[in-house]
């Protein structure tokens, strides 16, 4: 809480040791991924579903439960990153926060449980649930998308006929 003393002793912010970077772009390419991701696999649900009769497909059962538990998951991890990177730039949290030399070098227990100690401003675990719950929905889209012909290649670029030049493939 603002105000409170932090239980932790300050250190020098101007460590250079501390590596301490900026993921504000990283951050908009994965979440411009996970937007257009989303919108592919929404849309082709729509398209199968709604669409014109002779594009529309057999959906899994569960389709369109899926696609709800997928826009929480998508929506859930976006609002926790916003949030998280709106309290880093605005208050003493993430790098801006006093102790983060002891936040960079805590160790992490594992991929599923999150450090004691973090700088952030909600708590690491709500962020390892919120990256969880994104990835394993995520990879199971391909289980709930209607299964769709492979696309196909071909270099011809016009009708075989008698002409030297018709029909030219490239080989």
């Amino acid at each position: 809480m603002p105000g409170e003393p932090h239980p932790m002793p300050p250190y020098p912010a101007s460590n250079p040791a501390i590596p301490l970077g900026n993921w504000a772009w990283h951050t908009v390419a994965f979440f411009f991924f996970v937007i257009a991701s989303y919108l592919g696999f929404v849309f082709t649900y729509i398209e199968s579903k709604y669409g014109h009769p002779s594009v529309r497909t057999r959906l899994h059962p569960f389709a369109t439960f899926y696609t709800i538990v997928l826009t929480i998951a998508n929506l859930f991890m976006m609002i926790v990153y916003i949030i998280q990177g709106a309290a880093s730039a605005t208050g003493d949290y993430g790098s801006n926060n006093p102790n983060a030399e002891t936040c960079n070098e805590s160790v992490i227990p594992s991929v599923f449980h999150a450090s004691d100690v973090y700088c952030s401003y909600l708590s690491g675990q709500t962020v390892i649930v919120a990256n969880w719950f994104w990835f394993l929905t995520f990879i199971a889209a391909p289980f709930f998308i209607p299964p769709e012909l492979p696309i196909t290649e071909s270099y011809q670029i016009g009708e075989l006929g008698d002409g030297e030049a018709d029909g030219i493939q490239m080989h």
